[in-house]
């Protein structure tokens, strides 16, 4: 045991009389959401891609929603974002011949078009970036996770297979049908499932997949909830997860389900 005045700074916020977050060793959020609006005109308004033979110029943004939230957690730093955005923009092809109206041939000016959506996206994480195709490995790989949540078994599992409860805490919309053989979908349609087993307050066993995976390839996700002294202890075991993309998707459940959910509901410390 430390000696008076000798204990760990990260435990002496309450104790000072600024009550200090000393190391954002505690929880704290704020939300970036007017800061990235200013940030996201800066970046893309009058951008430019062009090489030798076309260039693509944003001239406007004509629809920006979303929002955006920075949480800090014993010194880590997490951001969750939401944003949809519309764009207009101006091109020009080096050298294309198009027909006129009288049937002469000419070249064409520059051509501006309105109304280019950016697609509504969530975290990298668990975004899919359709239309991209990469070699990929198509190897699969196992991952584990284990969590702490300060509720009750029960109350985790209620909010797990809750439809309104998983809206909540991923923004989104969501689909759950908490039945064998039903439904599962979060992040708009970026992540979809099939409940093949429900043991209430005890685990939930699921076909999981990413709406970029291989078609028709599912991961196997096994949730089991046990309870400790003060909360319920998450062991989260995903197989056949493709090798490319193993990283990303462990970084999703950490950022933006597992700590959203922490902070969503308050189950991500104790309550005195």
């Amino acid at each position: 045991m430390a000696k008076l005045g000798e204990g760990d700074p990260r435990w002496i916020v309450e104790e000072r009389a600024d009550a200090k977050n000393v190391n954002n060793w505690h929880w704290s959020d704020k939300d970036a959401t007017g800061w990235s609006i200013n940030k996201i005109k800066e970046l893309l308004k009058g951008s430019k891609i062009e090489n030798d033979l076309y260039s693509c110029k944003i001239t406007d943004i004509s629809k920006l929603d979303g929002e955006a939230n920075v949480y800090v957690r014993k010194g880590k730093l997490m951001c969750f974002y939401e944003w949809e955005i519309v764009i207009d923009w101006e091109d020009y092809a080096q050298g294309l011949i198009l027909p006129s109206k009288n049937g002469a041939n000419v070249n064409p000016a520059s051509t501006t078009r309105s109304g280019a959506a950016l697609d509504k996206t969530t975290n990298k994480a668990f975004h899919t970036a359709d239309g991209i195709k990469e070699p990929k490995d198509l190897s699969n790989r196992d991952l584990s996770i284990t969590d702490e949540f300060f509720c009750t078994p029960d109350d985790l599992y209620r909010v797990l297979t809750t439809k309104e409860l998983v809206k909540a805490f991923t923004r989104s919309e969501a689909t759950v049908d908490p039945v064998v053989g039903g439904a599962y979908s979060v992040f708009s349609g970026n992540i979809t499932g099939i409940f093949d087993l429900l043991d209430p307050g005890k685990s939930i066993q699921m076909r999981w997949r990413k709406r970029d995976w291989p078609e028709n390839h599912y991961s196997s996700l096994t949730l089991e909830m046990n309870a400790f002294e003060g909360g319920t202890r998450l062991f989260l075991t995903q197989k056949n997860v493709p090798a490319y993309d193993l990283e990303n998707t462990r970084d999703g459940w950490l950022t933006i389900f597992l700590a959203a959910l922490k902070q969503t509901y308050g189950y991500g410390g104790r309550m005195f």
